[in-house]
């Protein structure tokens, strides 16, 4: 290739946050698919994670020139970030910056971020507007001192005392106080979001996000310093998944406010912002219609398997051991508290049936998975439910078994349902995200977080072999 040719490739900028190249799963397998099924393009890849020491489970593609990891947790000044990723002169180049400095010229640009990014009136051009010059002053400024620096935070102080009250009343809690340790708290939270903004971006044609949030911080920044187009990729669901996480939080109400109203308005920022929404199901679409997003934004790319991966082998239906299988990340979301007094219930028919948990937990998770095990333990299902961990290739799990469950109470479409069926396994699964337009006639639909329904599921399908195998044939079928 010349170098002519080469300065005309396509330039994109893949962003993803928790998932690609860090993690095994859905959104990770649909991202490492489109880098190597895109030679032609030139990728720049940003993966936000939480842990500075979290190690890559992928071999990036040769397309992929530059990886930009940015770990937002773990580390104490942006300057660690520096060295790391090789910022080193960039900091000294960046101004020295006073006291008084900050107080001059960050203090107004951070008010008017905090007035759009949490007011009820608000602009969505001003809000990436104010996103971009943060961005613009943290490059050429001293970002730790800034943010760290007295009068920043007695703006912030200030802000939050005038916005709270009534954020809290209108959420039917007038009465509510907050600390000086949740202002505290707050502000080193939003600290560490600004990370992924604090260095200079490549010019690149496309920034492609893999979901909202965090993400769109850096898309905004793309799109007004540099002219990129936006484009969003929506897997699950950023807010619903926000509005699932904080329910389960034991935090202050007051930072369960601030975050919710940080995902809400960084969402409708987002749908308004970006040039093409892809969701991944037609269940998305009424979150993004609802949040914002205009019908000719929105493209359904649904996701694809790849089938000689994926066949039956072995095991048929109806063959002893009977075996129920779980394949997936070992996380609340998943919810398999659920699975397990399901299959306490299975039990009580059919003391036969195994089921075969395929998986494992990050550090992160690792206290649910504790939880998920003493849970199965007290109800005596130490036999019955078994935790076979991380398994390399899905497809041999699958043909353990006779029927394939999936119990989250979040998805987008996930992956393992399409394996499961290419594997010619029915399937009952909960009726989130586009489960119930993947699923179809070729297995089961259930409440989420209802055992009792999960059971009669499992159960209605593992007591006639010949109908499971012909749903399974049929979900093949259908793939």
């Amino acid at each position: 290739m010349t170098r002519h040719q080469d300065e005309h490739r396509l330039k994109v900028m893949m962003v993803t946050e928790g998932t690609y190249p860090y993690y095994f799963g859905g959104v990770s397998t649909w991202c490492h698919l489109l880098l190597r099924g895109l030679p032609s393009v030139d990728f720049t890849l940003m993966g936000i994670v939480a842990d500075p020491h979290r190690q890559t489970l992928y071999e990036l593609p040769s397309n992929v020139k530059e990886f930009i990891s940015v770990p937002i947790w773990g580390v104490r000044a942006v300057q660690e970030l520096d060295r790391t990723l090789g910022f080193g002169k960039l900091r000294h180049s960046r101004r020295i910056t006073s006291e008084a400095a900050v107080a001059q010229e960050f203090v107004p640009l951070f008010r008017r971020f905090l007035s759009e990014l949490l007011s009820e009136s608000w602009s969505p051009a001003a809000l990436a507007n104010s996103i971009n010059r943060l961005h613009r002053y943290f490059t050429t400024h001293d970002f730790d001192l800034a943010m760290r620096a007295e009068a920043t935070w007695k703006a912030f102080a200030a802000f939050a005392t005038a916005w709270f009250p009534r954020m809290a009343a209108k959420a039917g809690y007038p009465e509510t106080e907050y600390s000086l340790a949740d202002l505290s708290t707050a502000l080193q939270w939003l600290y560490h979001l600004f990370f992924p903004i604090s260095r200079p971006l490549p010019k690149v044609d496309v920034v492609h996000t893999a979901m909202a949030g965090t993400c769109t911080l850096v898309a905004v920044c793309a799109k007004l310093e540099h002219g990129a187009a936006f484009m969003l990729t929506e897997h699950g669901v950023y807010l619903r998944e926000a509005y699932i996480y904080e329910s389960g939080q034991a935090s202050s109400l007051f930072l369960k406010i601030l975050r919710l109203s940080f995902a809400r308005r960084i969402t409708e920022l987002t749908y308004r912002l970006a040039d093409q929404i892809s969701p991944c199901c037609d269940y998305n679409k009424r979150w993004e219609l609802r949040m914002g997003a205009r019908p000719e934004q929105l493209r359904t790319i649904p996701y694809g398997v790849d089938s000689d991966g994926f066949a039956p082998a072995g095991k048929k239906a109806g063959e002893d051991p009977a075996v129920v299988v779980w394949v997936g990340r070992i996380n609340p979301l998943k919810d398999l508290e659920t699975l397990v007094r399901a299959a306490a219930l299975v039990r009580e028919q059919r003391p036969d049936i195994v089921f075969q948990l395929y998986g494992s937990a990050t550090a992160e998770d690792e206290p649910y998975y504790r939880d998920v095990v003493a849970l199965r333990d007290e109800l005596g299902l130490g036999d019955t439910v078994l935790f076979k961990g991380y398994v390399a290739k899905p497809e041999a799990a699958f043909n353990q078994g006779d029927v394939v469950v999936l119990s989250s109470i979040s998805e987008a479409l996930p992956f393992s349902i399409m394996e499961a069926m290419l594997c010619a396994k029915p399937v009952v699964a909960t009726a989130v995200g586009g489960v119930p337009e993947e699923v179809g006639t070729c297995g089961h639909v259930v409440e989420p977080r209802n055992p009792r329904l999960m059971a009669e599921a499992i159960l209605d399908l593992m007591n006639d072999p010949e109908r499971c195998m012909a749903l399974g044939q049929a979900a093949r079928e259908n793939q």
